[in-house]
């Protein structure tokens, strides 16, 4: 193998089947600034999935150095390369990869809600762009979960609008996949003013929440108007 990026990503296989790829993971470790953030997750796992974690955590360490935060909806991300068309520059697996690479070096690190958060936030339906890219997100979130417990949740939730209640759930191991998650509330029922929207939740487990609005005007479609003076285009003569 000659390009690093291809010795990366074997050894990242090999660690992940079991190996230890010392060959491969000393070939790149030196040249590892050249790769992608793609490709330095993967490698701090192949380090980590190797044994040698003093050097992985020094990887995470530094790709915290590359993090974009958006303070706003609480997430945070980060870039994935110019060349978009590299395999190793995909965008969703970029994420998953550092997201998996945090889990499994640092499960306690800050980023690790926020990444989970981007990610969850940028489906389309139930998937993400393809196949391929969907895999390596639910890995991810899978690993969360795992680490945080959430595999095992045993809570009420209940949700509030106003001053009145809108929905109740209990969520358990047995029905965490399947319970009735979507709430909406339309037309009268959306009321005017500052009207707060409130989640308590009692019991063990984290509880992930998203909240959207979406409206239209019901005014009809605004008529052109105008004076005597037109404008059309035929071939190049203009009138």
């Amino acid at each position: 193998i000659e390009s690093i990026e291809l010795k990366t990503a074997a050894a990242w296989a090999l660690a992940f089947a079991g190996k230890k790829p010392a060959a491969l993971v000393d070939a790149v470790m030196p040249k590892r600034d050249e790769l992608s953030t793609y490709l330095k997750a993967q490698l701090a796992l192949a380090l980590q999935w190797s044994g040698r974690t003093d050097e992985a955590r020094m990887l995470v360490r530094n790709l915290a150095d590359w993090v974009k935060e958006e303070p706003s909806n609480g997430t945070c991300r980060w870039d994935s390369g110019e060349r978009w068309w590299y395999w190793y520059c995909d965008d969703i697996e970029t994420q998953a990869c550092v997201l998996e690479a945090l889990v499994a070096v640092d499960p306690a690190n800050r980023y690790i809600e926020g990444l989970s958060k981007w990610l969850i936030n940028n489906r389309t339906g139930n998937r993400w762009k393809s196949t391929r890219d969907t895999a390596f997100a639910a890995m991810a979130l899978a690993n969360v979960m795992k680490s945080t417990g959430e595999l095992e949740p045993d809570y009420e939730a209940v949700v509030a609008y106003g001053s009145r209640e809108i929905g109740r759930v209990k969520v358990t191991k047995d029905n965490m996949f399947a319970f009735e998650n979507r709430l909406v509330v339309t037309g009268d029922a959306v009321l005017s003013g500052a009207i707060p929207l409130t989640i308590e939740k009692k019991g063990k487990g984290r509880l992930w929440a998203t909240a959207r609005l979406t409206y239209f005007s019901q005014e009809e479609t605004i008529k052109d108007a105008g004076q005597k003076d037109t404008a059309a285009r035929s071939n190049s003569k203009v009138t």
